[in-house]
């Protein structure tokens, strides 16, 4: 019998193993990876907390926005496995994602009526993301009478390993990992700028960077960089590997503004898929459609939309 119940800390890596055993299902990705699960609690959560009114939030701002979306999840379980699940992505109400295993539509209902008890924001509205190919969970969308919404959309690409993969740095620059002795501010800086943050108070800090080392599915050997002769981290890629499902996840991707178009990013990302490749992985996937992806061989696989809940008036 499925039951639905509070999410639970402990829940994290049974969470976790359900979207591992989802993709293996699904053969295709229809829920999150294990990347974007990783990086939400660890990263989105307690350092994206007061955004946008600073990116320095203390440690006890960071503890309450865990708490606050730990009590914003439900899970379903059936037998004590965890069938489905409803969850958020930061501390801000009125979007969600529903997760589901194979043979569980069921459920779908009774999950949407939760988000939208829950995760809606204060005028009522919620978007629910949806993959395009979710044909139950957008069935479900349908018959609530939800809307699409085009212009919101979350590309999904795919690299396909097949070959050796040749990476090449300008004369001066080097690839090394977290594992080398990383320096965690340099790190910070590098994605900070990197994602248009100038301001070193919108950077995060090595505190931060010690919470991810606590997400399970984290690596240090697979957090790169490319140090500059002058000793800067100026791009990064990091990649989580799903030794199950033979793939890996790249999140985040950041380069210094100051040094791109020098191949830096190509360079780095291309590392990383060769030492996932050595461990076993046939694909390496990335969360965006943009153009460099698609000149260094990444090939979009799909798109998810979302999708917006009907209005009172609509209704």
């Amino acid at each position: 019998m499925v039951n639905a119940r509070a999410y639970r800390p402990d829940d994290f890596v049974d969470v976790r193993d359900m979207l591992v055993e989802s993709w293996s299902a699904y053969q295709r990705p229809v829920n999150w990876d294990i990347a974007r699960w990783n990086w939400c609690r660890h990263s989105c959560v307690p350092y994206l907390c007061n955004w946008p009114r600073n990116l320095r939030p203390t440690a006890a701002e960071s503890l309450a926005a865990i708490a606050w979306w730990e009590a914003h999840l439900a899970v379903w379980e059936d037998d004590g496995r965890i069938v489905a699940l409803v969850q958020t992505e930061s501390t801000v109400l009125g979007e969600c994602w529903i997760a589901h295993q194979p043979g569980y539509s069921a459920v779908l209902p009774e999950a949407l009526t939760w988000a939208e008890a829950h995760l809606a924001d204060e005028s009522g509205s919620l978007r629910v993301w949806a993959a395009d190919h979710d044909a139950e969970l957008v069935a479900a969308l349908v018959a609530r009478r939800y809307r699409c919404l085009p212009e919101d959309n979350d590309p999904v690409a795919r690299y396909a390993i097949s070959g050796p993969i040749n990476v090449q740095l300008p004369a001066g620059f080097a690839v090394a990992s977290m594992a080398e002795d990383g320096d965690a501010a340099k790190r910070a800086e590098c994605i900070g700028r990197g994602f248009g943050h100038a301001n070193p108070p919108d950077w995060s800090t090595p505190v931060h960077y010690r919470d991810l080392l606590h997400a399970p599915d984290y690596d240090p050997s697979l957090d790169l960089h490319v140090i500059a002769p002058d000793g800067r981290y100026v791009s990064m890629a990091l990649l989580w590997h799903d030794q199950c499902n033979h793939a890996g996840f790249l999140e985040p991707v950041a380069t210094h503004p100051d040094f791109r178009r020098q191949g830096l990013g190509r360079a780095v990302i291309y590392e990383a898929i060769r030492r996932v490749a050595a461990r076993g992985a046939r694909s390496v996937w990335v969360g965006s459609d943009q153009p460099f992806y698609r000149a260094i061989g990444f090939r979009v696989s799909h798109y998810g939309h979302a999708w917006a809940r009907p209005t009172r008036c609509e209704g």
